[in-house]
């Protein structure tokens, strides 16, 4: 078993490997989707992200998968294992393959229906709907067959690999924006859709390569073992569970949206989710470097190392969230007008309530890995999956009786709220977590770092505008939450490891 140094030390590689690839990645994302809402416009972007949406949430499938695949084989590499680690990938490929046929199917038969008799689409653009539907099928069939491989990459925390390649797939996708940009006498979102696919089956080789040449353990086989089998089955259903909830969601209201608004609203929801995106991979490349440690941790019973490391990246995930939020909310008109030129309507409410979201939801991550690693996810996803599931009902009526779009949001911030507080009940009774602890030592620091960090910047920017507010704000953001997170938000022991670490990077550049 490695050192919790040894181990300290590869998370903190792998963070800030993954926090270079999230920097360049971001900066390549945003720039490529203000491309491509200029190159198809309001109407074809809006088209796009709905019909994506519908397959998104037949993938429910794929996402349960991911879960299971990355906890078994993390605990398996854990207890050093080979031959099982070996068992578990042959298990996943098979069931990933399974999963893909039964996602075809439902696509092609449910889906095809939905998105040709209930979605509000112009009646001139439902040919190209339609081949846009069929591309993004393919797209996610290719993403689902990628799991397997992907999930042992992360499990062996070979974070070099995944952030080169993470760069490729984003230049792709810049080069199939700007593509289109030039492209004339074509169905631009035609085009745009089969040139994802292409980009799509390009990516998915470097990882089969990869993990046949450099994991003896990714090699198949074709032994079975029922009870692995059915326990692996099991754990997925329950996942299952949780996985549509999530879905329906976060891209349920996509299409609640447009049974009332229409395609235009829904190119806002892919803005807003663009927003998501790049703002979560603060947190997001965090929590990726260190799921592994807390699933392996509490596999060899290493109780103390595992709270130490739920608490810690909770916390530090919260920190990292806010000091992006901040500046990005005080900012949200120029900040959009900048990035889009002329953003969709409501786009700077919706975006800047998805940030909040964002600050709660960097909070859940690992609690539910903690969960996750006890392995009784049963009534923890019963539970979760109501609350989620509440905002598809919840924002039909909201929009039903005419409150703004906005409102569907809110409705989200309430049960992602709901949802947290339900992750810790669980995380406590199946893990040793306690709430007391957590709530002294995860909520009480972060509400401390916020009280002091978001008037600051506020009132400090208040009768400031434009580029000036902008730049103001982000330095005072670092500055004040970067100040804050280290006296009121870190123990003795953290602002210990923060010291030690400065000074030996001192120590190396001198």
């Amino acid at each position: 078993m490695q050192s919790h140094t040894d181990s300290n030390r590869r998370i903190a590689r792998n963070t800030l490997l993954l926090y270079f690839r999230m920097i360049l990645t971001m900066c390549i994302t945003l720039y490529t989707s203000r491309v491509i809402l200029a190159a198809l416009g309001v109407e074809d972007f809006g088209i796009y992200n709905i019909v994506a949406g519908v397959v998104v949430l037949f993938s429910f499938l794929n996402s349960a998968m991911t879960n299971a695949t990355q906890r078994y084989l993390s605990m398996a590499l854990g207890l050093g294992k080979a031959k099982y680690v070996q068992l578990i990938f042959s298990t996943s490929l098979l069931s990933h393959l399974v999963i893909s046929g039964v996602l075809l199917v439902l696509c092609e038969t449910v889906g095809l229906w939905f998105v040709n008799t209930q979605l509000i689409i112009p009646a001139d653009r439902m040919m190209a709907a339609n081949v846009a539907y069929q591309f993004a099928i393919l797209i996610t069939v290719i993403d689902i067959n990628r799991i397997p491989f992907f999930s042992s990459i992360i499990a062996h925390e070979r974070m070099t690999f995944f952030a080169y390649l993470a760069i490729v797939e984003s230049l792709l996708k810049l080069a199939v924006a700007l593509s289109i940009s030039y492209a004339c006498s074509v169905d631009k979102l035609i085009l745009y859709a089969g040139l994802l696919a292409v980009s799509s089956a390009v990516i998915f080789t470097p990882f089969f390569v990869y993990c046949l040449r450099h994991f003896d353990t990714n090699r198949p086989v074709l032994k079975f073992k029922k009870k692995l089998f059915f326990e692996f089955i099991t754990f997925t259903g329950w996942n299952l569970l949780g996985s549509a909830s999530y879905l329906g969601y976060s891209q349920g209201i996509n299409i609640v949206l447009n049974f009332f608004k229409g395609v235009t609203l829904n190119a806002t929801m892919g803005i807003t989710y663009q927003i998501r995106h790049a703002v979560f991979s603060m947190v997001y490349y965090l929590q990726m470097a260190t799921n592994p440690q807390i699933i392996k941790s509490y596999t060899v019973n290493e109780r103390e190392r595992f709270e130490s490391l739920v608490n810690n990246i909770s916390k530090f995930s919260f920190f990292l969230m806010l000091l992006i939020a901040i500046p990005i909310v005080l900012n949200m008109d120029f900040v959009l007008n900048l990035w889009l030129k002329n953003p969709p309507v409501y786009s700077a409410p919706f975006c800047a309530m998805i940030i909040i979201i964002c600050l709660f939801d960097a909070l859940e991550g690992p609690l539910w890995q903690a969960v996750q690693a006890s392995g009784r996810v049963r009534n923890y996803q019963i539970v979760t999956s109501i609350i989620l599931i509440l905002n598809i009902p919840a924002s039909y009526v909201a929009l039903y009786y005419g409150m703004l779009p906005v409102s569907v949001l809110v409705i989200q911030l309430v049960l992602t709220v709901a949802a947290l507080a339900t992750r810790l009940y669980f995380a406590c009774r199946y893990t040793s977590i306690t709430a007391g602890g957590y709530i002294r030592k995860v909520v009480l620091p972060i509400a401390a770092v916020t009280l002091v960090s978001v008037p600051a910047c506020y009132f400090a920017t208040i009768a400031l505008t434009q580029w000036s507010k902008l730049v103001v704000a982000t330095l005072l953001s670092i500055t004040v939450v970067s100040a804050a997170s280290y006296f009121f938000g870190l123990d003795a022991s953290g602002r210990q490891m923060v010291k030690s670490f400065v000074k030996s990077k001192l120590h190396k550049a001198a």
